[in-house]
């Protein structure tokens, strides 16, 4: 896992982000309004995109990987119509930055997966069950809620980049005294109110933790009924036997949801695009992440295209300009014969000084 002298990761650790709730625990995490001088709302962008800095900065990790939500219902629906139903819909303000949050993520070298069907969680419980377990790799969590519970294991632990916490294998044994494999089956007698699961009335916490100390799952807990002393108890598990088996088809997490690449080097966290990011911050007015970018101009040839006429290089931001002969007019623009404006590091029109 993390190093605790230079809290750098190891080389096999992988770190999977569950972007949906990110973004949902950045928009809520940042006091007041921000917004640039127009008035386009910037607050959940700053947020993630400081926190995935963050992340960055003090781990520097060789795999990441952001795992999103997509708009199409999900087979849990298909399930249970009022899956979610009564969870508020996405504020206006946040739904607009989505596209915005999705480029940084991309520009700053993370692969980002979604996939119309599967939730980001299910793609990260096949990562995990394809790649992290089939490898031999550790993994890091990065989620803010209790729906990847269910995932950690000696090797695999989650983080909650806001309050800066972890629960691995070990904490999690000592609050709650059984597997975190049978995490589902506690959380379908519960309920969960936030996805509009209900839970079985008279069971809270405690008596669902005793449950599942005593007979192991599920399984064990209806072949062993008559042991349960408490009648109303009894009665009630008997009496909502299909609706906690219901839960539990809601709450279990799908390990075969498809991902682009079964090979870890397809994950390899990349070079930023570091034109990208200064386009977008300067957009969005982000002085202080600007200001962080290091940025060296890559040496770049272009193709030259050859244009006498100025008027028709097209009316956007150039990317440099630069001497076609670099010896003897490298610093003095003014004199070179020829220069050049470039776009991109593939274009660039080719003018005469003279």
């Amino acid at each position: 896992m993390v190093k605790s002298s230079s809290n750098k990761l190891n080389k096999n650790t992988v770190i999977l982000i569950d972007g949906s709730s990110f973004i949902y625990r950045a928009y809520f995490a940042i006091p007041g309004y921000l917004a640039t001088t127009k008035g386009f709302p910037t607050k959940a962008i700053f947020g993630v995109t400081q926190m995935v800095l963050k992340i960055l900065k003090e781990w520097d990790p060789e795999y990441i990987i952001w795992f999103m939500d997509e708009k199409e219902p999900t087979f849990r629906h298909e399930i249970y119509e009022n899956y979610k139903a009564t969870r508020p819909k996405m504020p206006d303000d946040l739904k607009i930055r989505i596209p915005y949050i999705r480029n940084i993520i991309q520009s700053l070298g993370i692969p980002v997966l979604s996939h119309p069907g599967y939730e980001g969680d299910d793609l990260i419980a096949s990562f995990i069950k394809n790649l992290i377990k089939e490898q031999d790799l550790s993994a890091i969590i990065v989620a803010g809620d209790k729906d990847l519970y269910s995932l950690i294991d000696k090797n695999i632990a989650i983080y909650d980049p806001v309050r800066e916490k972890f629960l691995d294998l070990k904490a999690f044994l000592e609050k709650y005294q059984f597997p975190p494999q049978v995490f589902p089956e506690f959380r379908a007698l519960t309920g969960d109110p936030s996805d509009n699961i209900p839970g079985v009335p008279g069971i809270g916490e405690k008596t669902a933790k005793e449950l599942l100390i005593k007979f192991k799952n599920l399984e064990d807990l209806y072949e062993n009924i008559k042991q349960i002393s408490l009648s109303k108890l009894r009665e009630n598990l008997l009496k909502y036997k299909d609706q906690i088996l219901n839960n539990l088809n809601l709450l279990t997490l799908n390990y075969n949801a498809p991902l682009p690449s079964f090979d870890i080097l397809y994950y390899k966290r990349r070079e930023p695009d570091y034109s990208t990011l200064r386009k977008i911050f300067k957009e969005l007015e982000f002085r202080k992440l600007l200001s962080e970018i290091k940025y060296t101009p890559p040496e770049f040839k272009p193709l030259l295209i050859e244009n006498k006429d100025l008027s028709q290089i097209p009316e956007r931001d150039y990317l440099s300009l630069f001497p076609l002969q670099y010896q003897g007019y490298i610093f003095n623009l003014v004199h070179a014969p020829e220069m050049a404006v470039a776009f991109s590091e593939k274009e660039a029109y080719k003018l005469s000084t003279s």
